[in-house]
């Protein structure tokens, strides 16, 4: 991993653990009817993933630079007809509050748990083409969107999506990383 690990080594294992728990609790609270609870829950994860490391102004870059690039492609596969979200109303073909905030939560992993990718474009690729279609899928198996013109469409633009996502991100997260590695807070002597 490029994150010097100081006072709490299995730090990466936790941040990934936050995710997945957002992530849970974004997709069940659009499928339910609170679209909020999961971004709440979310947001205040990613304020104690910044509290706990170094680098705070690159590591908040690199999830804007991923919310930004996340609502672009959300965008378009709605607007394309392959993506539907639920979750209440939101405007437009923009991705719903619950589905905007996975993707910053998401960037937080990439120096940490999946900083393997950094110097890997083409299995970021891959690994974003078939990654990015199974967790949308789940996200239809559970009710928070659903492929308006079938499964087909649906997986073909979420794995077009996430196959250009996700090497640009671990690139951006590479270069990011070289100016300045990611360090974990050392603790209070």
């Amino acid at each position: 991993m490029s994150a010097t690990v100081a006072r709490f080594p299995a730090y990466p294992y936790l941040q990934l653990g936050f995710y997945q728990l957002g992530w849970w609790l974004c997709v069940l609270g659009a499928a339910h009817g609170q679209p909020l609870f999961g971004p709440v829950v979310l947001a205040g994860c990613l304020l104690i993933h910044l509290a706990c490391i170094h680098g705070v102004g690159r590591e908040a870059v690199l999830m804007l630079v991923a919310t930004v690039l996340g609502v672009i492609g959300d965008s378009l596969c709605s607007c394309a007809g392959a993506v539907a979200f639920g979750g209440g109303p939101h405007p437009g073909p923009w991705p719903p509050l619950w589905m905007i905030v996975l993707w910053p939560a998401f960037a937080a992993s990439l120096r940490l748990s999946l900083s393997f990718l950094q110097h890997r474009l083409r299995l970021a690729a891959l690994l974003g083409a078939l990654g990015g279609p199974l967790a949308y899928f789940a996200g239809w198996r559970l009710g928070a969107l659903h492929g308006p013109h079938g499964l087909g469409p649906f997986l073909g633009g979420v794995a077009c999506e996430w196959a250009i996502a996700m090497p640009l991100l671990a690139w951006q997260t590479r270069c990011l990383s070289e100016s300045s590695p990611l360090r974990l807070m050392p603790h209070a002597a």
